[in-house]
């Protein structure tokens, strides 16, 4: 799949801090009410969005002039992935964190073309897959990645309060 090339596409920038917070905090109220508890008041925090700014890996959506949807994208990945038996190697592997949209966005192919963006930047550096994990009770979420193209490898541990995170891959 070719990268979408979209001027409402960017890396995210400084100033986006709290409008970034906001859109997560909007994100967390959705899931509080669906029972969801992987993100809480305090995660994803502000200090989150500027450590994933500063090291230039987190990506904005924005239609009319608002930030709509972010995911973050890094080399980086828990010790815990060492478990899990991917479709690739590590060192050809990308990994994405913390994709929201805002609730009046959802539905309207955001996130697809979010991820498609993730995609082709990955394979412009060479990279060979991305991974990542979703909270095994959201899923509407594993089955959105399912639907374009990820697949299941596997489950992780990543919060001793939490229960399981299902791992996912995707070949470039």
């Amino acid at each position: 799949m070719a990268m979408v090339r979209t001027r409402n596409f960017r890396l995210a920038v400084k100033n986006d801090i709290k409008e970034i917070h906001q859109l997560f905090r909007s994100v967390v109220d959705k899931m509080k009410k669906e029972g969801k508890k992987n993100w809480n008041d305090k995660y994803p925090s502000e200090s989150v969005i500027k450590k994933d700014i500063s090291y230039f890996r987190l990506f904005k959506y924005i239609e009319d002039r608002k930030i709509i949807g972010v995911a973050s994208m890094m080399m980086r990945q828990p010790d815990v992935y060492k478990s899990v038996n991917w479709n690739a190697e590590d060192d050809g592997s990308l990994m994405v964190k913390r994709l929201a949209i805002h609730p009046e966005h959802e539905g309207k192919g955001i996130g697809k073309s979010i991820m498609e963006n993730l995609e082709g930047i990955a394979k412009n550096k060479e990279y060979t897959s991305i991974r990542l994990d979703v909270y095994e009770h959201n899923a509407d979420v594993i089955q959105f990645y399912k639907s374009i193209g990820y697949s299941e490898t596997g489950k992780v541990k990543l919060e001793e309060d939490l229960d399981n995170f299902i791992t996912m891959d995707k070949l470039l």
